[in-house]
């Protein structure tokens, strides 16, 4: 709705109920404000809801994993309301709550050209992650068979475990021009997000009272919310068109990232995986109405991640580590048709 002139606002809102996670209700408000011509500020603020997912409530996995002196451990991820995990004090799964807070600045300078930058403010109450693996090595042998665990070393389950915050800043430049029949777009991006942990739950007083110690999670998982995805981005692009013919060129660049490990004992290697640059291009031509042909590429510099150090590469086995943002897997060239009916 206009306010004033030149002020424009917007109010939504929604009421959700979930059998087994209760109600909910969200909403958001925007304001934006054109203070001269081709200028103005605009600003967010808006809350929401996110129901545990099954794959969260009902997980039942078991894996093998190599422990202090290189001994394979048995550990298992029970669903939050099996009897073990209920025996050893896990909570039902509660909705994880948002609140975001958000402002910037949107110019046109110039004809064609549009700049924009905007901060952003994210809070999330009770995010679900996954517990620390929880040693059962000083639970009784009675107890652990009573819980049905006498075969395994160690279990996690998913939990409300942590509060987080992220803050960060995106910024868009974008320009585009027609002469001649042809039109060219330019645009750079760069966005930044820090996600820090604000508060994490206490540990369920049965762990202790079965003789199990740690925090609800640990350094892996902490790992995973702050610091195993790129905190920074730019991705620079190039597009052009006449007739039937246009082409892209896109430069991505990801920042670094960090990877941590506990193998128990102390021993918890990291390894920080440096920015990376990948290079894609397509050309394409609309044979007709209905069919247009394409040929391309993706990571054309054939760039590949930092090689994983020796405490992560399973004996060799695994030369790239996951995180990598840019992938494993090298140059990638294509050809496609795409048929419109």
């Amino acid at each position: 709705a206009d306010l004033l002139p030149g002020v424009l606002a917007d109010v939504a809102g929604r009421i959700e109920h979930y059998s087994d996670a209760g109600t909910a209700v969200a909403g958001k408000a925007a304001l934006r404000w054109a203070i001269a011509p081709g200028l103005a500020v605009r600003g967010s603020v808006s809350n929401s809801f996110r129901a545990p997912g099954l794959a969260q409530l009902g997980t039942s996995a078991t894996s093998l994993n190599f422990g202090e002196g290189g001994q394979l451990r048995r550990v298992s991820t029970l669903p939050v309301d099996s009897p073990a995990a209920r025996g050893l004090g896990a909570r039902a799964l509660r909705p994880e709550r948002s609140f975001n807070l958000s402002g910037g600045i949107t110019a046109t300078p110039l004809p064609g050209l549009r700049l924009s930058v905007d901060v952003f403010r994210i809070l999330i109450d009770d995010r679900i992650t996954l517990s620390e693996r929880f040693d059962l090595s000083a639970v009784s042998p009675s107890r652990r068979s009573a819980l049905g665990l006498s075969t395994y070393d160690a279990i996690n389950v998913f939990t409300n475990a942590v509060d987080l915050q992220t803050r960060g800043i995106d910024a868009v430049a974008d320009y585009r021009r027609t002469s001649g029949g042809t039109t060219l777009g330019l645009s750079a991006a760069y966005s930044y997000a820090k996600t820090t942990i604000r508060r994490v739950e206490s540990p369920p007083a049965q762990l202790a009272a079965d003789g199990i110690g740690g925090g609800l999670i640990g350094l892996e998982e902490t790992n995973t919310l702050e610091t195993a995805a790129p905190r920074d981005k730019i991705i620079l692009s190039a597009n052009a068109s006449h007739g039937p013919v246009s082409g892209l060129v896109r430069g991505v660049r990801y920042g670094s990232v960090e990877h941590v490990f506990d193998f128990g004992g102390g021993f918890t290697p990291r390894q920080r995986f440096g920015p990376e640059w990948s290079l894609d291009a397509e050309l394409s031509l609309a044979v007709s109405r209905e069919l247009t042909v394409s040929i391309g590429g993706s990571n054309l510099l054939d760039r590949y991640p930092d090689r994983s150090i020796d405490d992560f590469n399973g004996a060799g086995n695994l030369a790239y580590d996951p995180l990598a943002p840019i992938g494993i897997n090298g140059r990638f060239l294509y050809a496609r048709a795409r048929v419109n009916f």
